[in-house]
């Protein structure tokens, strides 16, 4: 058994991201936005490729409204 050598990659991913709530009695608005790796490294199977919006390199813009009645 051997040990290893060297270090692996550190991966690392900062999300920034917003969200608003707004209760009507029995019915709710929820609307998402922000950005995905804003910073960081993460290992290529976390970035999504089919998105045809991207920002500086594997900076992905997200965004969401729900309303549930």
């Amino acid at each position: 058994m051997g040990f290893r050598q060297t270090r692996g990659e550190f991966n690392y991913r900062i999300d920034i991201g917003y969200t608003f709530k707004k209760d009507f009695g029995d019915k709710l608005l929820l609307l998402r936005c922000g950005l995905y790796n804003l910073l960081g490294n993460p290992p290529e199977e976390d970035i999504v490729d089919f998105y045809s919006v991207h920002l500086l390199e594997n900076c992905l813009p997200y965004g969401s409204i729900s309303f549930k009645f």
